[in-house]
């Protein structure tokens, strides 16, 4: 280069993309591990739901399948209310648990064998305010979603 010149527009360029590359490279890898740790932190609380659940499921003595009762362990017990998970849920004013049921596809609106609904449950276990929080929960029209399902009624509200 002459002195007194300025630079050409190739020669910038040339120097400014490798002085780029040398900061973009480490910066990349820092936000590829800061996604990587994001996506497993997000993995482990996933996994640790699942196990609440589970382990909710067991204790109950329910099966599996958020979907089905829990059937009286014997005939002489005619009276016995056939419940769901949620109705327990409720009882017991867990808006948590109630949010991964219905995440795991609870009907919120199960009814046992004696036609009551989880809110009802909910209702007779309160004692001056005790699941204000699930009675607020269970009374509002509750939609736990996903992102993906959420921008889809996003969309359809958009084009309706």
């Amino acid at each position: 280069m002459m002195p007194g010149r300025a630079p050409s527009d190739s020669t910038l360029s040339l120097s400014s993309s490798s002085s780029d590359s040398t900061t973009d490279a480490p910066r990349a890898e820092t936000d590829r591990s800061e996604v990587r740790e994001k996506s497993t932190r997000r993995h482990r609380r996933q996994l640790m739901r699942q196990e609440r659940l589970q382990e909710f499921l067991q204790q109950h003595q329910f099966s599996q399948d958020v979907c089905e009762p829990r059937t009286p362990g014997c005939c002489l017990f005619v009276d016995r209310e056939m419940v769901y998970p949620i109705h327990i849920a409720a009882q017991e004013g867990d808006q948590e648990l109630i949010r991964m049921l219905i995440a795991s596809n609870a009907d919120l609106n199960q009814r046992t064998s004696k036609g009551r609904t989880a809110l009802e449950f909910a209702e007779e276990a309160d004692s001056h305010g005790s699941h204000s929080g699930v009675l607020e929960f269970l009374r509002n029209d509750v939609k736990v979603l996903g992102l993906r399902q959420a921008l889809q009624l996003l969309d359809k509200d958009k084009q309706n």
